[in-house]
């Protein structure tokens, strides 16, 4: 299991890019615990938020 995120600026876009992957999708039962934590980690860090302040001029 995997998750990153990454962003890039191309022009006046911010572009943010989130990917999970697993390589398998049947997991044991006794690993339920486990898995769930994974997954749980990664849909908070789903929860992506952007402060933007306004550039004064000097």
């Amino acid at each position: 299991m995997n998750f990153t995120s990454t962003y890039k600026i191309e022009g006046n876009t911010i572009v943010i890019e989130c990917h999970e992957y697993y390589n398998d999708l049947e997991y044991p039962l006794i690993q339920y615990d486990e898995f769930a934590k994974v997954i749980n980690a990664a849909a908070d860090f789903n929860k992506i938020s952007i402060l933007m302040e306004k550039k004064t001029a000097e």
